[in-house]
């Protein structure tokens, strides 16, 4: 079989040029070992200095390790920690020393019969108790209603599109009936309209506002025909068959914002 990026490459690697032998019982079980990828790295680096040079051991700087297998210095040392607990290495310090520090000497531990399983992960007592409650949540109650329910918090960040409709449908009523556009209050306007929701249907609101609009009433007539008023004066609108109500608080106590 020819290789179809040959033509490609700048590099053509040959075998005569140095090798690495690996017993094939070995290369097997590398290949199975529940291995990191820089676990893995950091154990092709030592087999690379000792069996590559047919060596058992080989004294190796930290920075050397990491410059050939890619990885930061921080990460060469904790894989090479983890490495030593489960087997797969073996490493003491050396007679060779750079900067005043003697360098660790390595030697990979081919007897991959005493190699060990990674540790199972620790859960802390506060994660248990966490899952725990978790668990107990999900069987009292259906998977279904507690993908649907939302928190108080939530439903409170959800836009009701409701708000936006009636806005939309007081300021089209406003203009038909006054001739002019009417000046929004923005998010305060769409508070006092889900305020309005909390106790009226939207339906309901859309009839009050066109009863506040077409009020010809003296002191109706008086105010600002906007929502603030509006809302303030919803009450007064409580009639079905579409004519106001006066009973409750006299008309000379309510206050008004005026034009």
């Amino acid at each position: 079989m020819k290789n179809p990026w040959r033509s490609r490459s700048n590099v053509n690697p040959q075998r005569e040029n140095g090798h690495r032998e690996i017993a094939n019982d070995v290369f097997r079980e590398l290949i199975k070992a529940d291995l990191t990828g820089a676990e893995l790295k950091v154990c092709m680096s030592v087999i690379s200095h000792t069996w590559g040079f047919s060596k058992l051991s080989d004294a190796i700087p930290t920075q050397q390790i990491a410059r050939e297998t890619g990885l930061a210095l921080r990460t060469v040392k904790q894989t090479v920690k983890l490495l030593k607990a489960r087997r797969f290495i073996c490493s003491q310090p050396s007679t060779r020393v750079i900067h005043g520090s003697p360098v660790n000497e390595y030697l990979f531990n081919k007897h991959w019969d005493t190699w060990l399983p990674r540790a199972p992960r620790r859960v802390s007592q506060s994660a248990r108790v966490s899952q725990n409650a978790g668990k107990q949540v999900s069987q009292s109650s259906p998977s279904k209603e507690n993908s649907k329910r939302k928190s108080p918090a939530a439903r409170e960040r959800t836009p009701d599109p409701r708000v936006k409709s009636l806005i939309d449908y007081y300021a089209q009523r406003f203009q038909a009936v006054t001739n002019s556009r009417l000046l929004i209050e923005g998010s305060r306007d769409g508070q006092r309209i889900k305020k309005a929701l909390s106790t009226f249907s939207e339906e309901e609101i859309r009839r009050r506002i066109d009863l506040f609009l077409n009020d010809n009433d003296r002191f109706i007539a008086s105010m600002a025909r906007n929502i603030p008023n509006f809302v303030r004066m919803i009450d007064r609108y409580a009639g079905s068959n579409g004519h106001r109500e006066t009973k409750g608080l006299p008309l000379a106590e309510f206050t008004a914002e005026s034009e």
